[in-house]
């Protein structure tokens, strides 16, 4: 037995000492290449409360937007109740998870990010639609499911990937990738171009 494993490790430690450079190449490529970098990250906050008059009645309702959790992982609800007997009259409560996008976006590459939307709780209403989308050309290119899907309208669990390519850009141009959550509810990522 001792032969065996001491023949296997004699053979096998040329091609895994292959493995380990090419890994290293690889990293340094994605560290030190031309792409789009990471900079700065941005978390727009839709907490929010508020009185309106329930149409065709002198009814008073209390809206209330609040959100738990943090980057990565939220839970948002917006609760909606009758000002004067405090009863709910409509709500909705949801889970958003998703992946960090890459450090480096790749020229001539797709991105993807790893997304779930889940209902946790529902009267009435559903969760606001979901996006992602890279601000690249005139409409960005939005980050959609596999069946072609970029408008997320309810709930799922899987990866979202750019309908086209990354296009190369110039020393310091500045991009973006935004995630809307519904509810006022956003997640920016700043890219900036660089040659190395």
């Amino acid at each position: 037995m001792k032969t065996i494993l001491r023949s296997f490790l004699q053979n096998t430690a040329p091609m895994a000492s292959l493995i380990l450079i090419l890994l290293a190449l690889n990293t340094s490529f994605a560290q030190n290449g031309p792409g789009w970098y990471f900079t700065s990250y941005k978390f727009e906050d839709g907490t929010r409360q508020g009185e309106s008059v329930l149409a065709g009645t002198t009814s008073k309702m209390k809206d209330v937007v609040s959100f738990t959790g943090a980057k990565g992982n939220l839970i948002i609800s917006h609760k909606r109740t009758d000002v004067k007997t405090g009863t709910l009259l409509a709500a909705v409560k949801y889970n958003v998870i998703w992946s960090e996008p890459a450090a480096v976006l790749v020229a001539d590459q797709k991105a993807s990010i790893n997304f779930t939307l889940k209902t946790l709780s529902s009267l009435g209403w559903k969760p606001d639609q979901q996006t992602i989308f890279f601000n690249q050309g005139g409409m960005g290119v939005y980050f959609a499911t596999a069946e072609g899907t970029k408008y997320i309208t309810k709930d799922m669990n899987g990866k979202l990937t750019t309908e086209k390519t990354i296009l190369k850009g110039t020393p310091g141009t500045k991009k973006y990738i935004q995630m809307n959550f519904g509810k006022g509810f956003r997640a920016t990522y700043n890219y900036e171009w660089r040659d190395k």
